[in-house]
């Protein structure tokens, strides 16, 4: 059997670039249902404390430029007020906060994942980086409704 030959990260490689587009974030307060796709624990890259990090996928409303997006947060978990974006994803994917506010909370990714909630999502401005979409608000999935923005 012939071996294929690989590509060294030096070399040109051939792209079809001809369905590439370049997204604009969505309008700020736009409501979309997302599903959670990634809850990590681990330590910051700059700070080295302790992050949980968050990607949802939009799966509503299936619209062109919006459907399939990614959002992502990156939570410190040492600080009482960013432990509070925690506590609202938390409550977005179902869990009461009874269950949640406790001092032996035990956060288990593996049982959150694929869950849905609704967000508000957010444009963060930035001359440097470009504009991108924030995570707002994040409420239970039953929330998202008929009046969501498109």
């Amino acid at each position: 059997m012939a071996s294929k030959s690989r590509q060294t990260p030096d070399e040109p490689i051939s792209i079809d670039m001809t369905k590439a587009v370049s997204m604009e974030p969505m309008p700020d307060n736009t409501q979309v249902l997302c599903r959670l796709d990634v809850l990590k624990v681990g330590a910051s890259k700059a700070s080295g404390a302790r992050t949980a990090h968050v990607e949802l996928t939009v799966t509503k409303p299936d619209a062109p430029g919006i459907i399939n997006r990614k959002l992502f947060d990156d939570i410190n978990l040492l600080n009482e007020f960013t432990l509070g974006r925690l506590l609202n994803l938390l409550k977005g994917l179902g869990m009461s906060e009874e269950e949640i506010k406790k001092e032996d909370f035990v956060l288990i990714p593996e049982d959150l994942i694929g869950l849905e909630c609704a967000v508000t999502v957010g444009v963060r401005k930035s001359d440097q980086y470009g504009d991108r979409n924030t995570i707002k608000r994040v409420k239970p999935a039953e929330t998202y409704g008929a009046n969501a923005e498109a």
